[in-house]
């Protein structure tokens, strides 16, 4: 069982989310905060009351008058057809609304047919051609009143919309009754006029089967005393159903496992008995062979997410049949190494279904979900869009061709890509100081450098391309900031093509030939302890001269060529080679230039004692970020 399609209308943040689909097992739900993940996963669960969805759309004007519409979540729940009798088989009388009677023609779903449904072997046929389809999708919706009266209606009679039930005009449709005696035999009765649809009577059995677990839960330690292994969707009487599993000895002793997979600090689990008559969860952190349960703590005592472990694991490893679990943040109650190991844990019973919300790249990575469904809040109101697996994989496939992490740029709103760890560390201080450095803009560095060039450029950003134009979990706002290089004017204007005009390139080699500067040189070498040997200031004039002679070698120049008159504010000089030998010789091999450290204080010094000196490059990072 699944759900396998939803709209939700007129709910908290949801106006209308339109048709989404989502997938058999891992489905993944992203989004900003206050996007709607947790309003779509309490509409999922199908008990939510009445909360109306208020925005300017819907009450354009303060304190104006409006009518309060019904909140409604129309949901698709598909079974296997083989699985239809885990829902019928207990039922002692079951109606199941069939095909206008064909009166000795051809039976509409191409099924042997004999005579007319007056012979029960006809009616016993269309049973079992139930039973053999691959697929039920049964459609229903979820009525809530302003005054939380619900109801759940079919879409269409019979809801798995598998076949018309539509007879002659103004005739009631078929039903046919399926009955079985005390002694257990099955026997099926025609019945003609009112019935009752085969979808409307599973509905709460399909219902009692949807989970959904969030940080706020409380009060799963104790429980009074019974028989039932069945947990409940709050799963309060957690404590009576492991109770039910602990006799078990290898049963329990495999589940005690899988949840110390997730959080390898609990060695054992056990439930005790208590006072009146209930039952209590004791959490244990020294083996069970040690017989140590005085040192046990009640899993009241312990933390929040434990609970929710033992209760999402519970679900996942003792549910032979499908069940749906809606799983909220689970790093909100996890540790982001539990997190990704309860994914992995999760992902060794595929027969459940599985919607977790998260802003986690690793556990969005661990799940590798069939679905990631993105929420966006325009400020009035949430949407849905949907990535599929191919999608996925292709953000996968991005990731490792520029050599990141879905870490590095996963629910940021503007990604800066650049050519190296220098540009990395020096450009958000230039974005500081222009006050463009916002909460969601990330700079990255591009690892694999050398891919940006011809045909590894195309196909690298063939594939961002393709990502960038549909729904993804990739920011939609990305610049690519690029070194020149040696890079000649029509190879940087092929990239820019390739690149959508989101690649833009430096107006000098690299970012180093704005810091061969003496002064601040100087400043950043006489601040870095035991630079010099003697324990004396460097001097301004000692540092220039040994700049300029430096810069009369042909290594730092194309093609190894020096101009008749080097100039250190050239564009085409090597600078961070330059600074890189001018460290060495200065500090006496003592100091070597870090690019991430060095290059950093390069720029601050001259953005406070000689701002002109790098006016070029702040303009190029404010000409081209938003």
């Amino acid at each position: 069982m699944r759900i396998s399609g939803f709209r939700i209308r007129n709910y908290k943040s949801f106006s209308d989310t339109g048709e989404v689909a989502l997938a058999p097992g891992m489905n993944i739900v992203t989004g900003q905060n206050n996007a709607g993940k947790t309003a779509l996963l309490q509409a999922l669960e199908l008990r939510n009351s009445y909360k109306e969805h208020l925005s300017e759309l819907t009450l354009p004007a303060k304190n104006q008058a409006h009518y309060q519409r019904e909140s409604s979540t129309d949901f698709k729940i598909t079974v296997n057809g083989k699985d239809l009798g885990i829902f019928t088989d207990h039922l002692q009388s079951l109606q199941v609304p069939i095909p206008p009677d064909p009166r000795g023609g051809h039976h509409p779903l191409g099924i042997p047919y004999d005579g007319n449904y007056s012979s029960e072997s006809s009616i016993r046929k269309i049973w079992d051609w139930l039973h053999s389809q691959a697929e039920i999708t049964f459609s229903f919706v979820r009525k809530v009143q302003p005054n939380d009266l619900v109801k759940i209606e079919p879409v269409t009679i019979p809801s798995h919309n598998l076949f018309s039930v539509d007879g002659r005009p103004g005739v009631p449709p078929n039903y046919f009754l399926r009955n079985v005696s005390p002694q257990g035999d099955i026997s099926f009765i025609f019945q003609h006029g009112s019935g009752t649809d085969l979808g409307s009577t599973l509905v709460d059995q399909f219902l009692a089967r949807i989970y959904r677990f969030s940080a706020e839960r409380f009060g799963l330690g104790e429980y009074t005393f019974g028989a039932n292994s069945v947990l409940l969707p709050d799963a309060r009487n957690l404590a009576e159903v492991l109770n039910s599993l602990q006799p078990n000895a290898d049963y329990f002793k495999e589940y005690v496992d899988l949840v110390r997979f997730v959080l390898p600090q609990v060695k054992w689990i056990s439930v005790e008995p208590r006072p009146s008559n209930t039952l209590q969860i004791k959490v244990w952190t020294v083996g069970k062979e040690t017989l140590r349960d005085d040192l046990a703590m009640p899993l009241a005592e312990c933390g929040t997410g434990l609970g929710q472990v033992l209760a999402i694991l519970y679900v996942a490893f003792t549910s032979n049949t499908a069940r749906v679990l809606l799983i909220d943040e689970p790093q909100s109650f996890l540790h982001p190494g539990a997190a990704r190991n309860l994914i992995e844990a999760l992902k060794k019973f595929p027969h459940h279904q599985y919607v977790i919300t998260s802003h986690s790249a690793s556990v969005i990575s661990a799940a590798d979900a069939g679905e990631i469904l993105i929420l966006r809040n325009s400020g009035s109101d949430s949407s849905i869009s949907v990535t599929d697996t191919n999608d996925n994989e292709l953000l996968k496939k991005f990731l490792e061709e520029i050599g990141t992490r879905l870490g590095d740029v996963f629910g940021m709103e503007q990604v800066i890509w650049v050519e190296g760890p220098t540009e990395a560390a020096i450009f958000p201080s230039i974005l500081k100081r222009l006050k463009k450095l916002r909460p969601g803009t990330v700079v990255v560095s591009i690892r694999n450098t050398g891919d940006l060039e011809s045909k590894d450029a195309e196909r690298i950003f063939g594939i961002y391309n393709n990502l960038t134009s549909k729904a993804s979990i990739l920011p939609q706002t990305m610049t690519f900031l690029l070194d020149s290089e040696l890079r000649t004017p029509a190879q940087q204007k092929e990239i820019e093509t390739m690149s959508g005009g989101r690649a833009f390139f430096l107006p000098r080699r690299n970012i180093e030939c704005y810091l061969l500067h003496a002064e601040a040189v100087t400043a950043v070498c006489n601040a870095i302890e035991g630079f010099s040997c003697d324990g004396n200031m460097l001097d301004v004039t000692r540092v220039e001269e040994s700049m300029i002679t430096l810069a009369k070698q042909g290594k730092y120049w194309p093609s190894s060529k020096t101009p008749n008159s080097p100039n250190l504010d050239s564009p085409l000089i090597d600078g961070a080679r330059l600074l890189s030998d001018l460290f060495s010789e200065l500090s006496e091999t003592r100091v070597r230039y870090r690019k991430t450290v060095h290059s950093v204080a390069l720029y601050d010094w001259l953005s406070k004692h000689k701002g002109a000196s790098v006016d070029e490059i702040d303009a190029f990072l404010n000409a081209h970020t938003s």
